[in-house]
């Protein structure tokens, strides 16, 4: 079962501070335009940050790797399982359920050299399709989709998207966080 919440605005302004400083250190693989490449990145964050408020929330102990530099080494760490964020934006008009969780497929080999364990999907709605980009004062909604391990994410279909190739797992597929987190 998904996991809905509010996105509060605490969380959208920690998100694009965040972005605003990390931006110095990300790879432009798309060759965006640096506002929207600073949208993108906060919409990454700010399912991070869902994430760990939801652990918070649910007293589970675990590491967060807020990363401020280059690279980092993982999201989360849970019981010594190396764990990572895949978020997505979705319009208010299309929903989430209709979306696939994704795993770019050039970031698949660094997934297996950080030994990680798994991913958790999550959704955010205010986000612009046309525009491919989030648009903060729309956003109000977070999703926790579930989450797969990294080998059921590799031997998914890839298909190619605007912005790259990548592994795409149908939402029917997702485990419940609660395996994962213990519960």
């Amino acid at each position: 079962m998904a996991i809905i919440s509010a996105v509060e605005q605490s969380l959208i302004d920690e998100a694009l501070k965040h972005a605003e400083k990390r931006i110095a250190f990300e790879y432009d693989r798309f060759k965006l335009e640096t506002n929207h490449r600073i949208s993108m990145i906060a919409l990454g964050t700010l399912g991070q940050l869902i994430f760990r408020d939801y652990l918070v929330s649910k007293g589970v102990e675990f590491e967060f790797e807020y990363q401020a530099g280059r690279f980092d080494r993982y999201d989360f760490m849970l019981e010594e399982k190396v764990i990572e964020i895949k978020t997505s934006g979705y319009d208010d008009s299309e929903g989430w359920a209709k979306l696939h969780a994704i795993y770019n497929k050039d970031q698949m080999r660094d997934a297996v050299n950080k030994n990680i364990y798994g991913s958790v999907q999550i959704f955010v709605n205010g986000y612009d399709r046309k525009e491919r980009r989030l648009i903060p004062s729309n956003c109000s909604q977070a999703v926790i989709a579930g989450w797969a391990p990294i080998g059921v994410i590799r031997s998914a279909p890839i298909r190619d998207l605007p912005y790259g190739s990548a592994h795409m797992v149908p939402l029917v597929t997702l485990e419940e966080i609660d395996t994962l987190i213990g519960y």
